[in-house]
C-alpha cells in the first residue's frame, strides 16, 4: 500500500483546530485519542493500544532507542472520508492522503480515516505510527528502512489471540518474480539511494520502491542475528545521519560482508515464513519470587 507521508513541525505554522464536530479526547496507555464521530469499542481500542505499544517496545527494547517514559502517540480517528479530507485542509493546508498520515515533531499525531474495514484502518494506523515513532529518534533514516519498517508493522495482526506479523503476500510475490526474472534495480544500488533517488524510483514504480525495502526489513527481522545488525544500522543513522552508506554498514556488520548478505537474502526469499510471532509481541513471563530471592 502506498501511503503518502508528511512531517509537520509545529514551528512552521500555528495549527488551527478542525472545524468539525467536537471530538472525544482521552488518554489510555501509550495513546492519547481524539475521535471525530467515531465510536471506539473495547476490542478496537485494545488492538490499537497493543499494536502501538509493541511498535514502541520494539524500538525501545530491541533497537535500544531512548524514548522518554512519558512518550505518547496522539491518535486521531475521523469517521467519514469527507471530514478526514477536510481535517487535512484545515490542519496542514492540503490533502496528502486518502487514508492516513502522520505529523512528527512535538505534535506526534497519527491521523486515520475510520475505514469500514477495521483491519485496513489498523494497518494504516500502524504504518503511520511507525513513521512517527521511528523518525522521532532517527530523523535521517533512509527511505528503504523508513518505508520498509512501516510496511513491516502494517502486518501486525492484533485482533484475536494469535497476535503475529504477517508477510504481505502481494509484495512477496513480486519479490519472487524479480528474483527469478531479474531485479528491477540492483539491491546494493537501491539500499544506498538518497531521498531524491528513492523518490524518483517511487514516482516511476512505487511497487518497486516499497517492496524492496519491505523485503529487506522482513528478512532482517526474521532472526536475532540479522535483527542485531538492523539495530546497529538504525543507531548508526541516528548518530551519523546518512554519512555512511547502508551497504558499507552491511559489509562491516554482516558475517561474510555484503556479498554474503545478498546471497543469504535471495536464498531466503522462497523459504520465507508467511507469518511469525514478533519477539516484542511475546508477553514476558512473571518472575517467581524464588528466582529473585538472594541466594546464600
Amino acid at each position: 500500500m502506498k501511503i503518502k507521508i508528511l512531517i509537520i513541525f509545529l514551528a512552521l505554522n500555528g495549527l488551527c483546530s478542525a472545524k468539525l464536530t467536537e471530538p472525544i479526547i482521552y488518554t489510555s496507555g501509550v495513546c492519547s485519542f481524539k475521535l471525530y464521530a467515531f465510536e471506539m469499542t473495547p476490542p478496537i481500542q485494545n488492538a490499537i493500544l497493543f499494536g502501538v505499544d509493541r511498535i514502541l517496545t520494539t524500538y525501545k527494547d530491541e533497537f535500544k532507542l531512548p524514548y522518554p517514559d512519558d512518550f505518547r502517540v496522539n491518535v486521531t480517528i475521523i469517521n467519514g472520508q469527507k471530514d478526514f479530507l477536510e481535517y487535512q485542509k484545515i490542519n496542514i493546508g492540503k490533502v496528502i492522503s486518502q487514508t492516513g498520515y502522520f505529523a512528527g515533531g512535538p505534535i506526534r499525531e497519527t491521523v486515520v480515516w475510520a475505514n469500514v474495514n477495521v483491519e485496513s484502518m489498523l494497518s494504516v494506523l500502524f504504518h503511520e505510527t511507525n513513521h512517527m515513532i521511528l523518525m522521532h529518534q532517527v530523523p535521517a533514516v533512509p527511505m528503504w528502512a523508513n518505508e520498509g519498517l512501516s510496511e513491516y508493522f502494517e502486518g501486525l495482526n492484533v485482533i484475536g489471540k494469535k497476535k503475529r506479523i504477517n508477510l504481505q503476500q502481494n509484495r512477496h510475490s513480486w519479490m519472487k518474480h524479480w528474483t527469478e526474472n531479474g531485479m528491477p534495480v540492483p539491491l546494493n544500488v537501491y539500499l544506498d539511494m538518497d531521498y531524491k533517488s528513492w523518490k524518483a524510483l517511487d514516482d516511476l514504480d512505487s511497487t518497486v520502491s516499497y517492496t524492496l525495502g519491505y523485503e529487506v526489513v522482513y528478512y532482517l527481522m526474521s532472526n536475532s542475528r540479522n535483527q542485531e545488525m538492523l539495530n546497529k544500522i538504525i543507531n548508526t543513522f541516528r548518530t551519523e545521519g546518512q554519512k555512511i552508506k547502508t551497504t558499507a554498514m552491511i559489509e562491516e556488520y554482516y558475517k561474510g560482508g555484503y556479498n554474503k548478505f545478498q546471497e543469504h537474502f535471495f536464498k531466503w526469499i522462497p523459504k520465507a515464513r508467511t507469518s511469525r510471532p514478533l519477539r516484542a509481541l511475546k508477553k514476558k513471563k512473571p518472575v517467581k519470587k524464588s528466582e529473585t530471592a538472594d541466594k546464600d
